[in-house]
């Protein structure tokens, strides 16, 4: 399986620090450049995405600005979709 869907983007994003995965691991994960490219820190929307998750959860409002002026949601937008992603893995997570 290629890493190439959000959830599975997300997934692996949390093998490394700052959803940046270190290399070596990453070479044991298929996946398409531009996953691939995120998860490594390269900048572009994929890495936004995966840096919206620690910035709410640091409630980093200048990331969350500056992310969501590139995506397209307001800060409380993305605040919002982290939580609600959050009720929806502890959900999974209890079924």
């Amino acid at each position: 399986m290629l890493v190439d869907g959000l959830l599975a983007l997300g997934m692996y994003s949390v093998l490394g620090p700052d959803g940046r995965v270190p290399p070596i691991i990453l070479a044991e994960i298929p996946s398409r450049a531009a996953a691939r490219a995120a998860l490594l820190g390269d900048e572009g929307e994929l890495r936004d995405l995966i840096d919206v998750s620690p910035a709410a959860e640091r409630a980093d409002r200048d990331v969350l600005v500056a992310t969501g002026s590139r995506l397209g949601p307001d800060p409380r937008e993305l605040a919002a979709a982290h939580v609600e992603a959050l009720r929806w893995a502890t959900l999974m997570r209890a079924a």
